[in-house]
């Protein structure tokens, strides 16, 4: 609310957006902060906006990972939506690393969302769809996936807080 009602020539609303993130985030509404993460990465600091990335970035993956975004492997939009979360979580990433190269836990959480990336199976295509109803095979997979990034991180505050304008 606070980062709406800013106006944009003497303050910039990101710092809001991003500290909105971080509450959605504590209170377990991924998908608000995940939006909200994104509008903060519309800063013009490139450090809150590296912050803004890596965050969402977490977040993505925490959705990924949650049984809502994935209530069932066997439905084949569940896998479609997790696979999306985490590619979309992989841009973040990179963006965070691209603003900031030495970013250890970037790259580290990076690493992370490829390794679910390629154990993720592939989606099926409408006609293997068809062909594959009837088919009773042994489709267990490997459920021992990395756990995704602590959301608690160094990454929570930001280094630097806006400056409050003077009256």
């Amino acid at each position: 609310a606070a980062a709406a009602a800013a106006p944009a020539e003497r303050l910039d609303p990101s710092m809001a957006h991003f500290n909105a993130a971080l509450a959605a985030a504590a209170a377990g509404e991924l998908e608000t902060a995940a939006s909200q993460f994104a509008l903060a990465a519309n800063s013009t600091d490139l450090g809150l906006q590296a912050k803004a990335y890596y965050n969402r970035g977490n977040t993505l993956l925490q959705l990924a990972e949650s049984p809502t975004l994935a209530p069932a492997p066997q439905t084949p939009d569940a896998g479609d939506a997790r696979g999306s979360a985490i590619g979309e979580a992989l841009r973040m990433y990179e963006n965070a690393i691209a603003l900031d190269p030495n970013d250890l836990d970037a790259k580290k959480n990076y690493e992370l969302a490829l390794k679910i990336q390629q154990q993720q199976p592939p989606s099926p295509s409408p006609s293997q769809e068809d062909n594959n109803e009837s088919d009773d095979s042994d489709n267990s997979e490997n459920q021992d996936s990395p756990p995704p990034p602590d959301p608690d991180s160094s990454r929570d505050q930001p280094d630097n807080q806006q400056p409050q304008p003077s009256p």
